[in-house]
């Protein structure tokens, strides 16, 4: 399909997929489930569904029930060119997570392989697995955003980031004007498709007609991706830091000559793991990257250097970084006022999102000087060399694993369950945070955590539980969190 034949402003996610299947008609375009797939299969796929799609009128978003599949990835392809959003569903949730995400986007149209095996009122396309290529497109539609991902409120409701096709062309612009991604690469994909990054790694990739390699989540998936990145000599990874903490012990057994550019995204990256990273894989340029759903994947970085790196790193933790183009920051104190020095990080710019899905919590957005400033709830600071350095969350929200988590969320389904006060607290074990729950009263013989599993994905389940009679109060009669920190091993605990 040639660039003349697309309606103009041109699909974001999915023209240079296009572009890419004229081209390289031949070249490998995903590697999943032990099997490579062409540009040209891979379009093909896409074409299926999309011959699907022409039956309905086109809404604004359109969910994927995601597996571990190509047909998944030719999904979120068919999505992009009928001019929708596409909505990942992901399998390995929770049934109540995943209705809450289809009631609060309003879908009425789900993609799967098979029939989703909970009821709800969208209308469901079966892909057609077995059919071979129709005809071929012959235009795409005017693509108006790109995709919604979901992330949790602290009522426990679900937010809604709806990432328009500005946002994503000014990220994508980024990466085009900084980095030289080629027809050669191979990109690590490791992410789950409702986790933001997942985009990167597939579209970066098919921009420029490289190939995209799935991490499978069958056994250790951490271990998996640092396998994966030496066995197939992998060129561009993108990680969440977590996975070092977990894989560090074997570090030393490895080396990646073929890594050319390493990418940290979604949680703190300790200088001591980039420093072992940085002898594995001692071709790649390692960035430290940094950023909400809200701003579009990331919209900061840090190119990390060994010889300034302890210099700059800020309770041993690697730096976030300068802002992309078009993109800037203020902080704002305790009084909510603009700090020059330090502060909570805002963000505004063309990879700023307007608002959550439905105007809901509007207080994270706010105008300043004539411009729209996204609240990161982040506590950052500016070092001598004008870059961010992390210093800790403003309010309850944690990272696990690379995904953003709402302790009140956690609570509050607890309290549903055992009918009684809880309280969470992430507390960091060798660098990596845990989650306690401290629960007033005497110990139930009941399994939460099986219990907990139907409503929580497995990284918002507590890894420790403690009872105790009473929660501790400090002077104001409010429950004092740094004694209960203090007393995690205290009473009776189960884990």
């Amino acid at each position: 399909m040639s660039k003349q034949n697309i309606i103009a402003p041109d699909p974001i996610l999915a023209i240079g997929f296009i572009d890419n299947c004229t081209l390289f008609p031949t070249h490998q375009a995903l590697f999943i489930d032990g099997q490579f797939y062409t540009y040209d299969d891979l379009l093909e796929k896409s074409e299926i569904i999309f011959a699907q799609l022409e039956q309905y009128n086109t809404p604004a978003f359109i969910g994927i029930y995601t597996n571990e599949s190509v047909w998944t990835y030719a999904a979120i392809l068919a999505v992009s060119m009928c001019g929708a959003c596409y909505v990942p569903l992901d399998s390995n949730l929770p049934e109540q997570i995943i209705k809450k995400i289809i009631d609060e986007s309003i879908l009425t149209l789900i993609i799967s392989e098979n029939k989703v095996a909970f009821s709800h009122k969208a209308a469901e396309i079966i892909i057609d697995v077995k059919t071979k290529r129709r005809t071929k497109m012959k235009t795409l539609i005017n693509q108006k955003g790109a995709y919604l991902l979901f992330t949790s409120g602290t009522t426990g409701e679900p937010k809604g980031v709806a990432i328009s096709k500005e946002n994503a062309a000014a990220f994508f612009d980024h990466f085009k004007n900084n980095f030289d991604f080629n027809t050669h690469d191979k990109f690590l994909q490791p992410y789950a498709l409702s986790f933001d990054v997942s985009v990167f790694s597939m579209f970066a990739a098919w921009n420029c007609g490289a190939c995209v390699y799935v991490v499978p989540e069958e056994g250790f998936k951490y271990l998996n991706s640092i396998t994966m990145i030496k066995e197939h000599n992998i060129t561009v990874s993108s990680l969440v830091p977590t996975v070092l903490l977990y894989v560090e012990k074997y570090l030393d057994q490895f080396s990646f000559p073929s890594l050319r550019y390493s990418f940290f995204s979604g949680d703190k990256l300790f200088q001591q793991l980039a420093v072992k990273w940085n002898k594995a894989a001692a071709n790649a340029l390692i960035y430290n990257c940094y950023g909400p759903t809200e701003t579009t994947i990331v919209c900061t970085s840090y190119l990390w250097d060994e010889k300034t790196a302890d210099e700059e790193s800020f309770n041993n933790i690697v730096p976030l970084g300068k802002p992309f183009k078009n993109m800037d920051f203020i902080f704002l104190d305790e009084q909510n006022k603009t700090n020059g020095i330090s502060g909570e990080l805002c963000f505004t710019g063309v990879q700023v999102i307007d608002s959550y899905l439905g105007n809901k919590h509007d207080k994270t957005f706010f105008d300043y000087d004539e411009k729209k400033y996204y609240k990161t709830g982040d506590i950052a600071a500016l070092n001598e060399k004008g870059n961010l350095i992390f210093q800790g969350r403003k309010d309850s929200q944690v990272k696990i694993n690379g995904y953003r988590v709402e302790l009140l969320e956690i609570e509050n389904t607890i309290r549903k369950i055992l009918k009684m006060n809880v309280v969470v607290i992430a507390i960091p074990e060798k660098n990596v945070n845990k989650l306690f729950a401290f629960i007033e009263g005497n110990q139930v013989e009941t399994n939460i955590k099986e219990q907990l599993a139907q409503f929580l994905p497995n990284y918002m389940i507590p890894n420790y539980y403690h009872f105790m009679p009473e929660f501790p109060k400090n002077s104001n009669g409010k429950i004092d969190l740094q004694l209960l920190k203090q007393t995690t091993h205290a009473g009776k605990s189960i884990s």
